[in-house]
């Protein structure tokens, strides 16, 4: 998956790169391809951080997260800009945890607290000199699929196999349609709007931090999201499309 992504990123920047040939200096083409295409990628991301870490508009955030010390030490020796390292490791980051994410795409805000968590984690252990080594499959199994099972077991109670196919059994009151009280995409991807809400229902649960832990992604991977989700919902409505 991870050598997929990075594929996938150089493929994108050559087209970006392609673009720009006819039309900018020769020198200034790879750096600025990268960022044309970053910002393409990741402006939603970019809209979710504006709100949520630096504020400003959109280009202080990017600029706040760009001076950020740690990335000056990601490969010292590169003549590249600290600006190229912030694109490089926010595209790589936003492919891989999108390549993972499975279902959880329907909730796109999820996915920003994911590529922030990853982004800050990526660079805090390349300026401590190290990389954490995980095996494969962890980021999937420990880190979405709990999420996902804490949604799954809202409107479902098993999974069977039929006609060599997987089939979502859903729960009694489930069958036809979600009562207005079953949590669906839009209810969780709600509490991930807004960061400080989602801190508040972690600090009052007793559960970890993910704003202000030095290993962002460790955090997420402790919390109980059954719990964390659990009578989360605002407001009523049936559902016809379950998770």
């Amino acid at each position: 998956s991870v050598l997929n992504q990075l594929e996938h990123l150089l493929s994108l920047w050559r087209s970006q790169v392609c673009l720009l040939r006819d039309r900018e200096e020769e020198e200034e083409i790879l750096e600025k391809s990268l960022f044309q295409l970053r910002t393409k990628l990741l402006e939603g991301f970019d809209r979710w951080r504006h709100s949520n870490v630096f504020g400003g508009d959109l280009e202080s955030s990017f600029q706040g997260w760009c001076s950020r010390p740690e990335l000056a030490q990601l490969d010292p020796k590169s003549s590249i800009s600290q600006v190229a390292k912030a694109c490089v490791v926010e595209c790589l980051a936003f492919l891989l945890v999108w390549g993972e994410a499975g279902n959880m795409r329907f909730c796109p805000e999820l996915i920003c607290v994911l590529v922030d968590a990853v982004c800050h984690d990526a660079v805090s252990d390349a300026a401590k000199g190290f990389v954490a080594s995980k095996p494969p499959g962890h980021f999937l199994c420990s880190i979405l699929r709990p999420m996902y099972n804490a949604i799954f077991d809202e409107s479902y109670h098993s999974v069977e196999v039929e006609n060599k196919d997987d089939k979502k059994k859903p729960l009694s009151d489930c069958v036809d349609f979600a009562p207005p009280e079953a949590g669906n995409y839009d209810d969780w991807n709600e509490l991930f709007q807004d960061v400080s809400e989602l801190e508040k229902r972690l600090a009052a649960q007793g559960q970890a931090s993910i704003s202000t832990s030095e290993e962002r992604v460790q955090a997420i991977q402790s919390i109980d999201w059954f719990a964390c989700f659990h009578g989360w919902k605002t407001h009523r409505e049936v559902h016809s499309f379950m998770p």
